[in-house]
């Protein structure tokens, strides 16, 4: 039990940072594609959309008990530091990035600060703006008594659930206006990831509960496939009414994969594989703040096409690969590891 607790978290991080690369690779689902790409590229989006549900999720089971190791201070301290220096930095490469493959000029003062805190430059760093503010969330989170916490997360995950995933879909769904100052304001937005990571973690769930998990997680999977494919069909281009990582498509099929990663036989993994998937575990962070230039330029160096489904799935594999690579190397020299999140 002891390894299994050690190794699940590492097991799902790797898989979420991977689901993440492939995604990317996949962008040309936002083109609309037609016919076997549009296919292909609807499954891997939908197969994978779990992934940045999942990281938020990992947070809420690592970060609730932050009071049994260290203060406050410390544990927003070390958080914050993490984050927003890794984040800074990686958009000031993305704004010389941009001046030299796209000839963007130049930007100063006030301009750079809009870019960088409203990830004008690099996008997908958009996953760090309600990171960091679930961490200024967590100590409020977290003070909620021990003997209190499971009951509390329980009815913090249910009523977030109904009033941020389910009635907003439903309303977009039937062209119904909804009014989201009914949201309860403690439970919007991604924190609800983190009660269902930390519950998820910390309670028992049968076989049978498990069971109806993944029947509903591969429910919300199938719903955001067949879905989108026909609304977007009707309306010739991307219809986003069962995309987005809260609606309850997205919750689903996220509990159901978190809940799979927790209940994975790892007891028959030997010694050496705990400690491969522990170092890799490491540097899956700084794999997502680097694979995005990987995504962007190879296609263009080697002259093959993104929309390949070769690139779309064992090119993932292999820059995810590099991306780890080139991680570890980094993590090897002092300071610049720390401040390039490797």
């Amino acid at each position: 039990m002891q390894k299994k607790r050690c190794v699940w978290i590492s097991v799902a991080q790797i898989f979420a940072s991977l689901a993440v690369v492939i995604l990317h690779c996949n962008g040309v689902f936002w083109q609309f594609p037609s016919g076997r790409l549009w296919i292909t590229s609807n499954f891997l989006e939908c197969f994978f959309y779990w992934a940045v549900p999942v990281f938020f999720m990992i947070s809420g089971a690592n970060l609730l008990d932050y009071q049994e190791k260290y203060s406050t201070f410390i544990f927003l301290k070390k958080r914050l530091i993490r984050v927003v220096l890794p984040f800074v930095a990686w958009s000031f490469i993305g704004i010389i990035y941009r001046i030299i493959y796209d000839g963007w000029n130049i930007p100063g003062g006030w301009t750079i600060f809009d870019g960088i805190i409203n990830t004008k430059y690099i996008g997908i760093y958009w996953y760090f703006i309600p990171l960091i503010a679930i961490y200024l969330c967590v100590p409020f989170i977290a003070a909620i008594d021990v003997n209190k916490k499971i009951k509390t997360y329980y009815y913090a995950s249910i009523v977030g659930f109904i009033f941020v995933s389910i009635i907003p879909t439903f309303c977009k769904l039937f062209n119904v206006p909804f009014n989201s100052e009914i949201i309860p304001n403690v439970f919007n937005g991604y924190v609800l990831y983190v009660f269902m990571g930390y519950l998820i973690k910390n309670i028992e769930l049968s076989s049978v509960r498990r069971k109806i998990i993944y029947i509903f997680g591969i429910f919300g999977m199938a719903v955001q496939f067949i879905g989108t494919d026909i609304l977007s069909q009707q309306a010739s281009s991307i219809d986003t009414t069962f995309k987005g990582y809260l609606n309850f498509p997205a919750v689903l099929q996220a509990v159901a994969v978190f809940v799979m990663f927790r209940y994975f036989p790892y007891d028959k993994l030997s010694a050496g594989s705990v400690r491969i998937i522990d170092e890799i575990s490491k540097h899956t962070f700084g794999v997502y703040l680097m694979h995005i230039y990987f995504v962007w330029t190879l296609p263009e160096v080697f002259h093959f096409s993104s929309a390949s489904i070769y690139f779309r799935t064992f090119g993932a594999v292999g820059i995810f690969c590099l991306c780890t690579l080139l991680c570890w190397l980094i993590s090897k020299i002092p300071v610049l590891n720390k401040i390039l999140g490797c």
